[in-house]
């Protein structure tokens, strides 16, 4: 009976610590109210931002370098690495035979 009681009164207090949690809280202005947002300075932060910008495709109009002239310049070394087909060797190479 003693066990039974304190299995009971620790079930019970479990419940009630396990429906007491945090507070919720509520989104930033701006954005939707949706359960588990993230704080204020997650949504707009700077650094995210930067890296985004960074890494966003942009019109050709709006970049400040030329990518043509720049691959056209740049000292890249040609692979003169071969490959070959899988499959028989008269798939691969039609005009062989």
């Amino acid at each position: 009976m003693y066990y039974l009681r304190i299995a009971s009164l620790s079930i019970l207090t479990l419940l009630l610590v396990a429906c007491a949690g945090p507070q919720v809280q509520q989104c930033p202005a701006g954005t939707q109210n949706l359960p588990d947002c993230p704080p204020a300075n997650a949504v707009n932060d700077e650094g995210v931002n930067k890296l985004y910008a960074s890494r966003t495709w942009v019109p050709s109009r709006k970049l400040t370098i030329d990518p043509i002239k720049m691959g056209e310049e740049a000292q890249i070394p040609i692979n003169r690495a071969r490959t070959k087909v899988l499959g028989p060797s008269h798939a691969a190479n039609p005009g062989s035979q």
